[in-house]
């Protein structure tokens, strides 16, 4: 029979007849073996004779049944017939006692032969359409006759439905390439993500406790089982599927509404773009929260993934293929709700522990995305204010409230939060001010923070204000008073004597109201503030001399000045080492006898080979008399101390 159809060319009815009765033939075997024959087990002859016939059906109509009737395709009038013919038998024998299995089998020979009947009459979205509300439908049967194998069928129309949308309406490039009318194929995505919520609906324990399998069918025993008891993972991964389907519609229908009326396709594209990226963001915060509610991990971390897949997204299309605004708003958008995301996953999971990496890259990818953005966006000043320091005090003053918010719940994530939010303020002061205001701002920003590591008993806010002191100093050394301001003539040597007393202050804060559990730290401090002291009040000295010193020029007043400088090394020195004696402190003795080893190095070293004669002579002079009186204090306290010990 199948060479007389091969045989044959073009529509022939009576070949057709002839074939027809040939299917009915098949069809009634089939029937007939497994009703008289093999009872209720599911015979596998049955199962031959009724795929044979579908097969059969399928071969006949494509080869005999070329043209239309009017607007319907032969082949697929034929088809439909014939798997309605299938359906008619399935639902005739499902209610017979002891046909259940024959029922199955005529239901999906008929759902595989509709399946190509729909392909055949209907073209385009319709058939998304058919194939989609098919997949439901099988799925609401399974569950409503306990038989699983409708729920694999409904699983095939559902995928055969993707394919096609993917295939023609909704192509992916629709969604990435600058198109007229993006949202074309959103309606069928949309109704394809239902018919998966459908199926997830129905994927639990069905209304009719299910026969087991015997016969033809018993290999599908095993598979059925374990497909039974995986239920609960089915069901949540056709709420994925739905739910990424949603997201896919709901992406294009948001580049279609910025296309409306739009004369540049491109730049309303790219527009929408923006929207887009802020839409995945708020889709994958919103089921970080679902998530952490719940709490389920599996959609926790199902939401961190959808956020990791929209950083790939801003990275691989958004940095490439918008304009640097755009680009930054996506930023600003994602970054926000990275950052949320990161932040309530440490604070709202069940068990609190150390900072988890989730929360760290949740926070410090973030502010790279903000500072990339802000630095692209803001420009310009406003009453001579620069608004880019502007906006980068506000980022820090974001990551601040939430430190803020979080430092009673979460020790270690507040601290990584006010650690970077420090950061970013650090450099919107170099934004904003220069020279000994900065010097201010990060003086002022150490103290501060000393006292509040006092005020709210929390010793990690000393280490900020140990940093902040760093960089005050470094800016104050490097710029503000440079270390050759002290060798090198210069008309005014004092010149960042302000950022030094700024430092000096902040240091003797610090020292104050040091937290540290090493006692040393205190005293470490204390020495500094005095070094530092010690050098501004040495630029002083030199500041004054060019101002008052009588006659010369710039060059004599500033070695008259390094005489007096000299002398003040050496008398400080003396009295420290006369403090550390009468109070019998080892510390003060020590910091004498140094001061006294860095004047006689500045003797020889600096004096010896820069000053002129006369200067020297002073310095030499100066110093001399100071180490003399030195020597007399230290024999004469010395042995009055010995003798009171004694």
């Amino acid at each position: 029979m199948g060479a007389l159809v091969l045989d044959t060319d073009g529509l022939q009815w009576s070949r057709f007849a002839v074939a027809v009765v040939f299917w009915a033939l098949y069809v009634g075997a089939a029937l007939g073996w497994q009703l008289q024959v093999a009872g209720e087990r599911l015979a596998r002859l049955t199962a031959s004779l009724v795929l044979l016939s579908a097969g059969f059906a399928v071969l006949s109509a494509a080869w005999l049944l070329d043209g239309s009737w009017g607007r319907l395709d032969r082949e697929g009038v034929v088809l439909g017939i014939s798997a309605l013919a299938y359906g008619a038998l399935s639902a005739a024998f499902f209610v017979r006692p002891g046909a259940r299995r024959l029922s199955v089998l005529l239901g999906a020979t008929g759902l595989a032969v509709g399946a190509i009947a729909l392909a055949d009459l209907l073209s385009g979205a319709s058939l998304t359409y058919a194939w989609a509300v098919e997949g439901a439908l099988l799925a609401w049967l399974a569950w409503r006759t306990g038989e699983l194998r409708f729920q694999l069928g409904s699983f095939a129309y559902l995928v055969l439905a993707l394919g096609h949308a993917l295939a023609f309406e909704a192509r992916l490039d629709r969604l990435f390439d600058p198109n007229p009318h993006p949202g074309r194929g959103a309606p069928t995505i949309a109704v394809l993500g239902a018919a998966a919520l459908v199926a997830a609906w129905f994927a639990r324990e069905p209304e009719i406790e299910p026969e087991p399998e015997e016969g033809a069918l018993s290999f599908l025993a095993q598979p059925l089982q374990e497909l039974r008891q995986a239920q609960p993972i089915v069901r949540r991964a056709l709420v994925s599927a739905a739910t990424l389907l949603g997201v896919y519609a709901l992406s294009l229908v948001v580049l279609e509404l910025f296309e409306l009326g739009a004369g540049d396709v491109q730049t309303w594209f790219d527009r929408g773009h923006v929207v887009v990226s802020a839409t995945w963001g708020l889709v994958g915060l919103a089921t970080v929260v679902v998530g952490l509610r719940r709490p389920s991990r599996a959609i926790t971390f199902a939401g961190l993934g959808w956020l990791v897949f929209t950083l790939g997204k801003l990275g691989l299309y958004d940095a490439r293929e918008l304009d640097a605004t755009l680009r930054s708003y996506s930023f600003l958008a994602v970054g926000a709700c990275l950052l949320l995301a990161g932040y309530l996953f440490q604070l709202l999971r069940e068990h609190e522990g150390r900072l988890d990496v989730v929360a760290v890259v949740g926070s410090v990818v973030p502010l790279g995305l903000g500072l990339s953005a802000l630095t692209t966006l803001v420009e310009g000043h406003v009453a001579g204010i620069d608004l880019l320091g502007l906006a980068l005090l506000g980022l820090a003053a974001v990551y601040g409230a939430l430190a803020a918010g979080a430092f009673g719940l979460h020790r270690d994530l507040s601290t990584l939060l006010w650690a970077l939010a420090l950061v970013v303020a650090a450099g919107a002061d170099a934004v904003l001010v220069s020279g000994a205001w900065l010097t201010l701002a990060w003086g002022a920003s150490a103290a501060a923070l000393a006292w509040l590591a006092v005020l709210a008993d929390e010793r990690r806010f000393q280490l900020a204000s140990l940093a902040y002191l760093t960089i005050a100093l470094g800016w104050t050394i490097g710029e503000e008073a440079p270390p050759s301001a002290l060798v090198r003539a210069a008309a005014h040597p004092a010149t960042g004597i302000a950022s030094v007393a700024i430092v000096v202050a902040a240091t003797v804060v610090f020292s104050r109201l040091c937290l540290f559990s090493d006692v040393r730290w205190r005293a470490w401090s204390a020495w500094a503030a005095v070094v530092v002291a010690v050098y501004g009040l040495s630029l002083t000295i030199l500041e004054v001399a060019e101002r008052v010193a009588p006659g010369g020029d710039v060059k004599t007043n500033f070695q008259r000045g390094h005489t007096a400088v000299s002398a003040f090394w050496g008398a400080l020195g003396l009295l420290l080492l006369y403090a550390g004696l009468t109070r019998r402190m080892r510390a003060l003795r020590l910091g004498g006898f140094a001061l006294f080893g860095v004047s006689l190095a500045k003797l020889f070293l600096y004096d010896l080979a820069f000053l002129n004669s006369v200067a020297r002579a002073l310095s030499f002079l100066a110093v001399g008399a100071v180490l003399l009186l030195a020597g007399f204090f230290y024999q004469r306290l010395s042995a009055q101390l010995e003798s009171r010990q004694a």
